[in-house]
């Protein structure tokens, strides 16, 4: 299982915003909760470098 960095920023609306750079691309998404935005990441890690969506696992940090 891959772990790839995942950071999170929140905005004081309560938006998470998230951001993954994998392969030189970086992939940005939003969402309500950290549940949220970890599938919309790994979905865009599948569908942009074909990676099976059990052998992504993140390493979730904060960025104030």
């Amino acid at each position: 299982m891959e772990k790839i960095k995942l950071i999170i920023e929140s905005t004081k609306e309560g938006v998470l915003w998230g951001r993954v750079n994998y392969e030189d691309n970086l992939l940005i998404e939003s969402a309500e909760s950290l549940e949220q935005l970890q599938v919309k990441i790994k979905n865009l890690l599948t569908n942009f470098h074909n990676l099976e969506l059990s052998s992504i696992d993140f390493d979730v940090s904060f960025n104030a």
